[in-house]
């Protein structure tokens, strides 16, 4: 999985000059197949079960698929726990599936705010050398 996903990526960084749209493809490619062994992992957590933890992954994906194309729900918030209890519904413990739709928005979440908060501070430090150039010259 690891080698499809370098390989993947590396034909993207390849064709970004010469075909942009392959290119984006290839990236947002990469990007679900990385999401995906992330949300593996954090149905590990839940369930010791390797199949369960596929399965759940790709339920998660499916949600996320359906609360992205929703244009009242921001952020797809609530649509994609209701998509993954649904779609799981008779095949998956639902307390497994409830525990596993709420500690996804958990780390999404927690994801969402460490890169917002981290993008702000190289925004702020960014502006404070700049200013501080400015100053110098």
């Amino acid at each position: 999985m690891a080698a499809l996903l370098s390989f993947v990526t590396i034909m993207a960084g390849r064709l970004s000059g010469k075909r942009p749209i392959l290119a984006a493809a290839c990236f947002q490619a990469t990007f679900f197949a990385i999401f995906w062994l992330v949300t593996a992992g954090t149905a590990w957590t839940i369930t010791a079960d390797m199949q369960q933890a596929v399965h759940l992954a790709t339920l998660f994906l499916a949600g996320w698929l359906i609360g992205f194309v929703i244009p009242f729900a921001p952020g797809g918030i609530g649509v994609r726990e209701a998509a993954i209890v649904t779609l799981g519904a008779g095949q998956i413990d639902p307390a497994t599936l409830l525990s596993f739709a709420i500690l996804t928005r958990l780390v999404t979440l927690g994801g969402d705010l460490s890169h917002g908060l981290a993008s702000y501070c190289a925004l702020f430090l960014t502006a404070l050398r700049n200013r501080q150039a400015s100053i110098s010259q």
